[in-house]
Parts: structure tokens; C-alpha cells; sequence
């Protein structure tokens, strides 16, 4: 009697698949939120802080509802549905974009700033009271790399109370914010949050403009090719990996990830602007891959 080989390679199959999702997924997640460092520059050269955030929020809010009509999953419904999700949006779009944008205006390096938003993981375990002695020594152990790779900016000058202040505020607003998504299950859909809450940014990021006036605003090539940038490959496509990654896996695995954006950053501004890679770069880089390792293995229970 002829089997279906199709019913028998379904398992295999799946489990290919996951295994994809769970390399690429995380791939795709640092390489595209890194870029965001790289394709900034680009724009603030051209307009105000708060006009470059206004912009790329109702970007994100157009795009989003765009897909989400394509889509069409789960709205918000309940009361504690929509509190979640607009709380979400108040802490990882307005509080931490906004925290990070002013805090590179106010005066901190981007060595300082990525170290300190680079303690996310450690904040997270913080939070999920976390007990595992492995895990723990790998958060160290990847918040070290982060150290070393960004080592070359933490002794100038250019630091301020403000913008570390801000910078701290930016690490508190992701934190909590992602840990709140990934307690939001599935109730809601993925691009249905994602849409709602860059609405909300997008509403809160034009009324701070038009309070605190539009400031600089000279656009030209560089700001539409830096704002389409941030709004499709950040805001949408890498945001959307973070919430699909909070859902299926451990929050410390996913906030992980983070402590390689410093390492891939320098990597991109390699590729991009030809900014030479030092010597502490690339080691903080293995030191930052080893713990991510462990983290990896230990999360998941191997």
C-alpha cells in the first residue's frame, strides 16, 4: 500500500522551518535595527530631531494601517487590551525614541549611549527575576563586550548629565515596554498593535513638534531616503521581528540580541561610511556572540 511521503515529511518539514525562523529571525532583527544608527545621520542633517521623529511616526502609522487592511488580524477589543497596547506605544515609540533622539542632541556619544541602552537584557532578567548563574555570568559577560567595543568613546568629553540622564531613560522605556508586549500574548494581533500603537506615536510626536516649533527643516534626498528607511526597515520591519520574537520566545533570549547592535552597528558604518573597525570592536564583538550563546542554550532549556 503507497504511503503519502508528503504526510510523512510534514515533521521534518516544520522543524526545518523553525529552525529557519529561529536563525533568521534573529538575524534579520540585529542587522535591521542597527541600520537605524547609520541611517539617521542622514536625515538629521536635514531637519530637527522632533521633525525627523514626527515624520517617520506618521510614516509608520500610514504603513502600518496599510498592511494591517492587507492582514486584517485581531484589533484590540477590551479595555485592558487597549491600555496595554497604548502603553507599549507610549514607552517604545515616544519614550524611548524620543529619550534616544534628545539624548544624542542634549550631548552623548553613540559609544556611551549604545553601552548604556545596552544593559537591556541585564534590566530584563532584573525584572523576570531571573535566577539562572549562566545566564547571569552571559549578561556580564555580554554587557563586558558591549564595554570594550564602545570603549574608545567613553573617555571624551562630550558627555553630559542631560544626555545620560536621557540615555537612561530611553534603557527604562524599552525595558518595560517590551516586557508589557510579550505579556500581551496573542490576544491582539501582531500588525494590528504594531498599527494602533504608530498611530499613537505618531499622534504624541506631532503634537511635541508643533509645542516645541519644527526647528530645523531643510529636506532634501538624504532626509526622504534616511525617513523611508527608518519608518519601512526599523519601524515596521524590524519592530515587527521584536513582537513576533517576545511572542515565542524567552524575553531574556530576545533581549539578548541587543547587546550585538553596538558590534553590528560598527560593521554597517564599515560598509556604509568606510569608519574603520578598532581592535576593541571586534573583540567586544566575540565577547558579546559568546554570551548570546550561552543565553541561547540556557533559555531554552539545553
Amino acid at each position: 500500500m503507497p504511503t503519502d511521503s508528503r504526510a510523512l515529511a510534514t515533521p521534518d518539514a516544520d522543524s526545518e522551518k523553525r529552525t529557519a525562523w529561529n536563525v533568521l529571525a534573529p538575524a534579520l532583527f540585529v542587522v535591521m535595527w542597527s541600520s537605524g544608527a547609520i541611517a539617521t545621520p542622514f536625515g538629521l542633517s536635514q531637519v530637527s530631531p522632533q521633525a525627523f521623529l514626527a515624520v517617520r511616526a506618521v510614516g509608520s502609522a500610514a504603513a502600518g494601517w496599510v498592511i494591517w487592511t492587507l492582514i486584517r488580524d485581531q484589533l484590540p477589543t477590551t479595555r485592558r487590551q487597549w491600555v496595554r497596547t497604548v502603553l507599549v506605544a507610549v514607552l517604545t515609540q515616544f519614550a524611548y525614541q524620543g529619550c534616544f533622539f534628545v539624548a544624542l542632541d542634549r550631548g552623548i556619544t553613540p559609544g556611551l549611549l549604545a553601552l548604556i541602552v545596552s544593559a537591556q537584557p541585564l534590566l530584563t532578567a532584573v525584572l523576570m527575576q531571573t535566577r539562572s548563574p549562566w545566564v547571569w555570568t552571559a549578561l556580564v559577560f555580554g554587557l563586558g563586550g558591549v564595554t570594550i567595543a564602545a570603549s574608545s568613546e567613553l573617555s571624551t568629553g562630550s558627555n553630559t548629565v542631560a544626555g545620560i540622564g536621557l540615555a537612561a531613560g530611553a534603557l527604562a522605556a524599552i525595558t518595560v515596554g517590551v516586557v508589557v508586549q510579550s505579556r500581551a500574548g496573542t490576544e491582539v494581533g501582531l500588525w494590528a498593535a504594531l498599527a494602533v500603537q504608530s498611530t499613537f506615536s505618531a499622534v504624541m510626536f506631532t503634537a511635541a513638534t508643533a509645542l516645541l516649533g519644527v526647528g530645523r527643516w531643510q529636506p532634501g534626498l538624504a532626509f526622504v531616503e534616511s525617513a523611508a528607511w527608518m519608518v519601512l526597515v526599523v519601524s515596521i520591519g524590524a519592530t515587527a521581528l521584536l513582537y513576533a520574537m517576545v511572542r515565542s520566545r524567552d524575553n531574556i533570549s530576545v533581549t539578548g540580541l541587543f547587546f550585538t547592535v553596538p558590534a553590528v552597528t560598527a560593521i554597517l558604518d564599515l560598509l556604509v561610511n568606510g569608519t574603520k573597525l578598532a581592535f576593541p570592536v571586534l573583540l567586544g564583538m566575540l565577547l558579546t556572540i559568546g554570551a548570546l550563546w550561552i543565553i541561547q542554550r540556557r533559555t531554552r532549556g539545553t
